[in-house]
């Protein structure tokens, strides 16, 4: 007895199906990156806590303080100071990274050699998701290129080893002065820990290669986006000093006046 269609068309389906699962070894969206529930719990009660000192110092000690007219004077400027530390202190790592994600294309996701190879020299437009904590204590995740990532080097006046700044605002930012490097710090850095013993994501080592080619900030490469962009500006401008300007529309010239014919005298 013949199989109708819409079976046949069905088991065909499922095959195919099967075959796809079995064919790749890593789904689309891999994890390559986690920092462990510890760090991620630990970090939400240091948020929370961090957000309870501030409240109680905004909202109990400094009214107390102001209220207070046996108090010197320096203890309102120095409440006021000391209230807003724990909030300062909880941004000062920049977004905690807890989950790294990426999309893998369908050539990186057949066989482990495959997955460190393209892992080696992933291209820029490469969709990465980074999952953080900041302020809040609970993670929001954010999809960017990688591309637009730089490696932070080490410095005594940061707690961030990662940045994001989008290519078209890139060289904006960086020649903005405080108000870019406010804008930096708050919302594009991250902290992403270095030093683990285990590495916890489904692909062990992706990560670290896919680190090491990432530039440092103000590196070679950011060097060469900025003088293409002023080269794009300068030709911009060359082109717009080059293009002709229509004529101004004016009144229409009289016509001239037709002359006099003098009478002779005979």
């Amino acid at each position: 007895m013949a199989m109708p269609k819409h079976q046949h068309a069905l088991c065909s389906e499922a095959s195919t199906a099967a075959q796809d699962k079995t064919k790749y070894t890593y789904p689309e969206n891999l994890n390559i990156f986690n920092s462990g529930a510890v760090a991620v719990v630990s970090m939400g009660f240091i948020r929370i806590a961090c957000i309870g000192a501030f409240m109680y110092g905004a909202f109990y000690v400094l009214p107390s303080a102001i209220f207070d007219t046996n108090a010197p004077w320096w203890m309102l400027p120095t409440v006021s100071a000391l209230a807003c530390v724990p909030l300062l202190a909880s941004g000062a790592f920049g977004g905690f990274v807890n989950h790294i994600n990426v999309i893998l294309p369908t050539s990186a996701r057949r066989t482990r050699q495959d997955l460190l190879s393209w892992a080696a020299g992933a291209p820029a437009e490469t969709h990465v998701q980074i999952k953080t904590m900041w302020f809040k204590p609970w993670p929001k995740t954010k999809t960017v290129r990688l591309g637009d990532l730089r490696r932070l080097p080490y410095s005594s006046l940061r707690l961030t080893n990662l940045e994001h700044i989008p290519s078209g605002a890139r060289i904006d930012h960086q020649n903005a002065g405080w108000t870019g490097w406010l804008v930096r710090a708050v919302m594009g850095r991250y902290w992403v820990s270095r030093a683990q013993v285990k590495d916890r994501s489904r692909a062990p080592g992706v990560w670290d290669r896919m680190w090491e080619d990432i530039p440092l900030a103000g590196g070679k490469v950011d060097e060469i986006r900025r003088a293409q962009k002023a080269a794009y500006a300068i030709s911009n401008r060359t082109s717009t000093s080059n293009t002709p300007r229509p004529a101004a529309r004016g009144r229409a010239a009289a016509p001239p006046r037709p002359l006099r014919q003098e009478k002779h005298t005979q």
